[in-house]
């Protein structure tokens, strides 16, 4: 599977910085927030960006929430949200014990959770999608 390239160097440093096993990993995630943003109606494609030097992707269309890529509290791959969204409470709320949570702002993988693609995939849509039908009533 060709990946979607890297526009900024930047960003393609911070990708090397992470060790192998971590590499693979955020690489995989990058991939599926850029699938599910191009499924998706109204993303209308993704800013990459790091934020406190992390990987961070946000709708152009600016009514989602980011969802960045970081090394939860484990020592593993996470992926967070603003900590002052919904997004990471209702993901919990829906899958409980499905996830390692980190506070409010992220979810963590492990091995037994990184086959999980439905639910991180509807967790990167919520996190895009937030506030999406307030930005169309505004």
């Amino acid at each position: 599977m060709a990946r979607t390239p890297f526009e900024d160097p930047n960003i393609e440093a911070a990708f090397r910085g992470f060790s192998d096993e971590l590499r693979d990993d955020f690489l995989s995630l990058r991939e599926m927030i850029f699938d599910v943003a191009n499924e998706t109606d109204g993303i209308d494609g993704l800013e990459e960006s790091l934020k406190w030097g992390q990987p961070s992707y946000r709708p152009k269309a600016r009514f989602g929430t980011a969802v960045r890529l970081g090394i939860g509290k484990t020592g593993g791959p996470a992926l967070l949200t603003h900590c002052q969204t919904r997004v990471l409470h209702d993901f919990r709320t829906a899958f409980p014990d499905s996830f390692h949570y980190d506070g409010n702002r992220g979810l963590e993988l492990t091995d037994a959770t990184k086959g999980k693609h439905e639910e991180l995939r509807l967790f990167i849509r919520s996190a895009l999608t937030y506030r999406q039908d307030k930005a169309k009533v505004a």
